[in-house]
């Protein structure tokens, strides 16, 4: 009876003693990854994938796209540009200085004929008079300034004509050539002009020179382009600075 009882008591013994030890297990925390800026966890690279036979997969970078080189004088290379982006407005251009067509536009005056424009009410300086060869044409401008600033960018009375000398009567003797081009610069004064009222043209211009005619009257200025014969011509009106600039083609 007693071994019977010991035996029991054995038995107890050995199944709490195993509860407990499950028990205590199921207590220890699980092992946590550090996180500290100071610490690295190694991890195991993930095995190279095998290249297809298109080269790159589908899930790979594209490689940086690296521009072409060119060849330079001194036998180096060095790479092309990429395309430059949207560029600043380009500035308004000032026709005196640059190229015309090549042959009279269409519409360009001729022989008996003219145009007008502007108006008559204000006062204007005759400051700069000057010629220069574009190609097919030469040009003539004529530079003017007004003192009355409510006047803004307006422009005088201005006539053009282009005519035979013979039908200029007054300017018989000053003429040179066949037949000649007449402005009419109406409010239009020279007193305090620096430079000459006569100019001569280079050879081979459209142009054989300016030459200023007899005054009709104390508030107008009158010019003659000289011309060997006749020839198209147009007439344009620039501002800032108020210019009127005649373009005389050669025929």
């Amino acid at each position: 009876m007693v071994r019977t009882v010991t035996f029991l008591l054995l038995a107890l013994a050995l199944v709490g003693c195993g509860l407990w030890t499950a028990r205590s297990r199921s207590r220890v925390p699980a092992p946590t990854t550090d996180s500290s800026p100071g610490s690295i966890a190694a991890t195991a690279a993930p095995a190279p994938a095998p290249a297809t036979a298109a080269g790159l997969r589908s899930t790979d970078a594209m490689p940086t796209a690296v521009a072409p080189a060119v060849a330079t004088p001194s036998g180096t290379t060095k790479p092309t540009t990429a395309a430059p982006g949207p560029q600043p407005p380009t500035p308004a251009v000032d026709r005196t200085t640059t190229e015309a067509p090549a042959s009279a536009p269409a519409g360009a005056l001729r022989l008996g004929q003219g145009a007008q424009g502007g108006r008559l009410g204000a006062i204007y300086e005759l400051v700069g008079l000057r010629t220069g060869e574009h190609g097919a044409f030469t040009r003539a401008v004529w530079e003017l300034s007004t003192a009355d600033q409510t006047q803004g960018q307006s422009e005088p009375l201005w006539e053009v004509v282009q005519q035979r000398n013979d039908q200029e009567p007054k300017a018989a003797g000053i003429l040179d050539g066949s037949c000649h081009i007449r402005l009419r610069l109406a409010d239009t004064y020279a007193m305090n002009f620096v430079g000459s009222l006569r100019l001569d043209a280079p050879a081979g211009a459209a142009i054989n020179g300016i030459r200023i005619l007899p005054m009709e009257d104390d508030s107008s200025l009158v010019f003659a382009v000289d011309l060997a014969e006749p020839a198209p011509y147009t007439v344009t009106v620039l501002q800032a600075p108020l210019r009127i600039v005649l373009d005389v083609y050669r025929p």
